[in-house]
């Protein structure tokens, strides 16, 4: 990409028509600094994640066992966006059962209870 960019008499700057606004010749980006996400597991991958987030396998645990069963070449997981996935999968979950993400813990433990 090249920007020309140069300041007109009026004091305004300007971009030049010779500019050359194309995106090309990056490098390939290695597998294993490719960031993943939920969009980016298999049902299978999924699967696992939920099982170990209900044995209360820390985020960065989960990372890490991603990586071993999937393969550096299958990109990496944040514990962040783990621990994302598990807090949605847990509101809907909650919101199955007719709680909504406003609802106190308290209130959460008592449904939960009498289910």
């Amino acid at each position: 990409m090249t920007l020309t960019i140069f300041l007109g008499l009026d004091n305004h700057f300007y971009l030049s028509k010779n500019s050359c606004l194309d995106h090309c010749y990056h490098p390939r980006q290695q597998s294993e600094s490719i960031l993943r996400g939920q969009k980016d597991m298999a049902s299978g991958d999924f699967d696992l994640l939920t099982l170990l987030c209900s044995v209360n396998v820390s985020p960065m645990q989960i990372c890490q066992i991603m990586e071993q069963v999937k393969g550096p070449e299958a990109g990496t997981y944040q514990p962040k966006h783990v621990y994302d996935i598990n807090q949605r999968t847990e509101d809907l979950k909650n919101f199955a059962i007719g709680l909504l993400p406003e609802s106190n813990d308290a209130v959460k433990t008592i449904a939960k209870l009498e289910r």
